[in-house]
C-alpha cells in the first residue's frame, strides 16, 4: 500500500493550472478590500457614536442634577 505516483502525476498535470490560476487570479481582490474598508468604516463610526452617547449621558446628568437643585430650592423656598 504506497504511493501511487502515477495517480499523483496525473492529479498534479490536471489540477496543477487551474491551482496556479486560482492564485494569480485578482478578481475578488477589490470585494475583499471594499468588505475590509466597510469593516473600518463601521469600527470607527461604533467608537465615534459610543463617544457621542457618553457626551449625551453627560449631558442629561447634568439637566437632571440642575433641574432637581431647582426644584428642591423651589420646594424649601
Amino acid at each position: 500500500m504506497g504511493v501511487n505516483m502515477r495517480k499523483i502525476s496525473v492529479l498534479y498535470r490536471d489540477h496543477f493550472p487551474q491551482i496556479r490560476q486560482f492564485f494569480r487570479s485578482t478578481s475578488g481582490a477589490t470585494a475583499v478590500e471594499y468588505a475590509l474598508l466597510v469593516g473600518l468604516i463601521a469600527l470607527g463610526v461604533g467608537g465615534g457614536l459610543t463617544a457621542l452617547a457618553d457626551l449625551v449621558v453627560g449631558i442629561f446628568d447634568l439637566i437632571v442634577r440642575e433641574t432637581s437643585d431647582v426644584a428642591t430650592t423651589v420646594a424649601s423656598g
